[in-house]
């Protein structure tokens, strides 16, 4: 879910799990990209606003900088 909250905080791209799993792998280093041009590929906008709810919900609670309370609570 990290995966997913950083690309909407930083990149404004809404992805689900399966399509932010590159993200994920850059951002925990489970895979030798040090020094190297890199891409990850993102796809699949495809997530349950439960989900997404969940996801904005966790960002705000470690008050993340970019995050605002959009369910007017």
């Amino acid at each position: 879910m990290r995966s997913i909250l950083r690309l909407l905080e930083e990149e404004k791209i809404v992805a689900e799990g399966a399509g932010a799993v590159s993200v994920a792998a850059a951002m925990f280093n489970k895979v030798p990209i040090k020094g190297k041009k890199t891409i990850c590929l993102v796809s699949g906008g495809n997530i349950d606003v439960t989900i997404l709810n969940r996801v904005i919900n966790r960002g705000l609670e470690k008050g993340r900088p970019y995050m605002h309370n959009i369910n007017g609570a």
